[in-house]
């Protein structure tokens, strides 16, 4: 692969060029390299660099100083970001995130020894050499992750490095070298040091993988089920595994909902600190799967009150439970554009025609509750969206007593 194929590539080389015609050096390094030599897509490239970010944003016209403490600027180049960051070493790990210590250092192999797995630390310079000190490309060959050094002091230092390894396993279906097994086993109970948001983010990605199978019996073996929020409760829950991939936590807990029920969304969100949008989306996608369950298809009804914007989220469900191929999407979106209504606007009988023809009634629930029958009959095409069908329907109809 040539790297000046890469649009992002031939503008972080520009960017080295820059900085090596001032005096200084600079490689491209982390995951760029990684994917690059694993022939994967590239993301964001990071670049290292022996000057002080002082000098960075000297040499360069738009520069944000994100991190100087730590000797990181973002250069925008091109309409393109670079995190340009001063070749470092680090020390101490009190909260088990940040270096207590940073001293910048001359040498690109010195910042590389900081790095978590040897397939991060590679750099490489802007005519595509590698500088590879601790034998990434190999691990790269080999399908092997394997921690700089000793991998003790790694997962020490920051214990989220595990759920890295755990999520490496599953993106790249690597799989992880014995003495880096060990000390995540020796080490898992670290993560309990960790930010329940740091823990859910690599979790999320563990499951989006192709390896995803191999990430969470790597989670089983290793124990760090153990020290993950809500799966502690049960462990073995997490060895009900789906059988395909699921993108987002919300499909997670569907998935997990669906088989076992142990918990309430509630306690889900509380565990792991999700947003209103997950715990939203989970509530939904749960109610259409209790749908499906009851049904055994997907109904009208269960279309008309899934939001478009989750059919792909239901369908990957659907497929991680056995009870669907990820093609019912095309089914939904088949099935959508033949409903009478789409929402409860649409219904030609509305809640003030609802009152009015039980002018005698106290207002209470059983509106909401002859709408909710009124747009069931509807959608099921059971009762037509005309304002005197409907109405001679509600003339029949008798609210709860109770209401």
């Amino acid at each position: 692969m040539n790297l000046e194929s890469h649009k992002d590539f031939r503008k972080a080389i520009e960017i080295i060029q820059h900085i090596e015609n001032s005096g200084g050096e600079a490689y491209i390094v982390g995951g760029a390299v990684r994917d690059f030599l694993a022939e994967r897509e590239v993301g964001d490239i990071d670049i290292a660099t022996s000057l002080l970010p002082e000098r960075i944003i000297e040499i360069f016209d738009k520069v944000i100083p994100i991190g100087m403490e730590h000797g990181t600027v973002l250069v925008r180049y091109e309409s393109a970001s670079f995190e340009v960051t001063t070749y470092r070493t680090e020390s101490g790990y009190k909260d088990f995130r940040h270096p207590d210590e940073v001293k910048f250092v001359n040498q690109i192999e010195e910042d590389l020894a900081r790095r978590d797995f040897t397939m991060n630390a590679i750099a490489m310079d802007q005519f595509g050499k590698i500088i590879d000190p601790y034998g990434g490309a190999d691990a790269l060959k080999n399908r092997r992750i394997q921690s700089v050094g000793d991998p003790a002091l790694r997962f020490q230092e920051d214990p989220l490095r595990i759920m890295r390894a755990l999520r490496f396993a599953s993106q790249l279906e690597f799989t992880i070298e014995d003495q880096t097994i060990k000390a995540i086993q020796t080490y898992a109970h670290l993560l309990s040091h960790i930010a329940v948001e740091r823990l859910a983010a690599e979790f999320e990605k563990m499951y989006q993988g192709p390896g995803y199978k191999a990430g969470i019996n790597f989670c089983v073996k290793t124990e760090v089920v153990n020290y993950l929020p809500i799966f502690k409760e049960h462990p073995s829950t997490l060895s009900l595994i789906p059988k395909s991939p699921l993108l987002h936590f919300s499909e997670v807990i569907a998935f997990y909902q669906f088989k076992v029920s142990h918990w309430t969304i509630k306690e889900w969100k509380r565990a792991w600190k999700l947003s209103n949008l997950t715990r939203n989306r989970t509530d939904i996608l749960l109610r259409s799967l209790e749908e499906y369950k009851t049904s055994h298809k997907v109904t009208e009804w269960l279309v008309y009150n899934l939001d478009e914007t989750l059919y792909p989220s239901f369908a990957r469900v659907l497929a991680s439970l056995g009870l669907e191929e990820l093609t019912v999407k095309d089914m939904l979106e088949e099935q959508a554009s033949q409903l009478p209504i789409h929402s409860e606007k649409d219904l030609e009988f509305g809640a003030k025609d609802l009152i009015e023809l039980k002018s005698d009634l106290q207002k209470g629930p059983w509106i909401k509750e002859g709408l909710t029958q009124i747009e069931y009959l509807v959608v099921n095409k059971q009762l037509t969206n005309q304002y005197s069908k409907i109405k001679e329907w509600a003339e029949q109809w008798n609210p709860p007593a109770n209401n």
